[in-house]
């Protein structure tokens, strides 16, 4: 996932991997994990105000995976470091 949005959208992160989980931090409010399986980010639509709706891809497909946490980058307007 860091690589692929990196070369595609120039969109740079910081992993941390432990007990299972791997964490791809793309900027203040947004962090996306996996479990090999699948990823997950906050997607911005809260079910309650106390309680973040989740938005979810298959890890098999990084490369849509990306696209959508790219336009999540896009929607927040977190800085890019050295955009495409």
């Amino acid at each position: 996932m860091r690589a692929e949005l990196f070369e595609r959208y120039g969109i740079a992160g910081e992993v941390c991997a432990g007990f299972g989980v791997a964490f791809v931090s793309v900027g203040a409010g947004l962090l996306v994990w996996s479990d090999g399986y699948s990823f997950w980010w906050a997607s911005g639509r809260p079910c309650k105000p106390w309680d973040p709706a989740y938005a979810f891809h298959d890890a098999r497909d990084i490369v849509t995976a990306a696209r959508r946490v790219a336009l999540r980058v896009e929607a927040l307007q977190l800085p890019r470091s050295g955009a495409h």
